[in-house]
């Protein structure tokens, strides 16, 4: 047993059952049974009480060996100095586990129970996981993908200070994979535009009872992979191609890999995931695929000669 003074200019890590108010150590009146003679004759204990090792009121104790009695005595002082000196300088409690009683064991049919689950009472909220969310200030509005069927809904935006509010399910928005907001009518409207595999439908979002008013359906080449609004006009990714669709009016879409340009017929070649674009101006755009990135005019036709290469297949621009 190391002396009390060294003790005292350790570093103090944790000290178990002796920062508590119902602790008590003490000698025991009467030594229990042990295992042999030489136990019986020489040995001593002591007796360490405990008040918080559970939940209940129910106190805990636990036996000391000491090979003497003058141990003994040594061991008892130094415990309850120890909780003297925690007690007064009010170490803060180190552990990083808490016990807690899961049952009360006093039920007799628990004891027979070899396994348990922990089942939340109340449901937070729907219990709906969240994919997207997209918050559209103008329309006091939060676009959000969700549920196993990836339906989108638009929550008003009090919803965030806890309120209650009706929110508006887009019935044909089973299955969406992403969506994007933006404003058309030279900022007087706002729409909604969301994929559906090779499908975008464009909602214009107003102040009827639900909200919104479907206004034009999209078909793209590919799976719908990224999608952004640009100078009203939505952008489109898929794999290995990017193409340009007017919100307003019948006009068809734009390639951003024009077909003449031989420099870039080496995308198309193999697969390629469209990453995102960047609208560098508003005659050149920044394309990036999962294994290049390439610059090109507002015709599709490549604007400059260096390329961008990633260390590795990015995950978002």
């Amino acid at each position: 047993m190391e002396s009390f003074s060294k003790l005292r200019s350790m570093d103090l890590i944790q000290v178990p059952l002796t920062a508590e108010p119902g602790r008590w150590v003490g000698p025991i009146k009467q030594t229990p049974k042990l295992h042999s003679t030489r136990d019986r004759k020489t040995a001593t204990h002591i007796k360490v009480t405990t008040s918080q090792l559970s939940t209940s009121n129910n106190k805990c104790s636990i036996l000391i060996l000491a090979d003497s009695e003058n141990e003994k005595n040594k061991w008892v002082g130094l415990l309850n100095e120890l909780h003297r000196i925690l007690k007064k300088n009010k170490l803060k409690d180190r552990s990083v586990f808490v016990p807690k009683e899961a049952y009360d064991s006093a039920l007799p049919l628990i004891k027979t129970t070899q396994s348990a689950a922990i089942i939340e009472i109340i449901r937070v909220g729907d219990n709906k996981k969240v994919h997207q969310i997209e918050l559209i200030s103008g329309e006091q509005l939060i676009a959000v993908i969700s549920g196993r069927n990836r339906h989108v809904r638009l929550f008003p935006t009090s919803a965030l200070d806890g309120r209650e509010g009706d929110f508006f399910k887009l019935v044909e928005t089973k299955g969406c994979q992403t969506l994007v907001s933006g404003s058309m009518r030279h900022g007087a409207a706002t729409c909604l535009c969301v994929a559906m595999k090779r499908q975008v439908q464009c909602y214009e979002l107003n102040q009827s009872k639900t909200r919104h008013k479907k206004f034009k359906e999209i078909q793209v080449p590919g799976n719908v992979q990224w999608m952004a609004i640009f100078n009203e006009r939505l952008l489109v990714g898929y794999q290995s191609g990017f193409a340009k669709y007017p919100l307003q009016g019948d006009g068809g879409p734009i390639s951003l890999l024009h077909p003449d340009d031989h420099t870039l017929s080496f995308i198309t070649q193999q697969p390629n995931d469209a990453i995102c674009a960047v609208e560098i101006s508003g005659k050149e755009y920044l394309l990036c695929f999962s294994t290049v990135g390439i610059y090109v005019d507002c015709q599709g036709r490549r604007s400059r000669q260096q390329e961008l290469m990633w260390p590795a297949i990015p995950t978002t621009c």
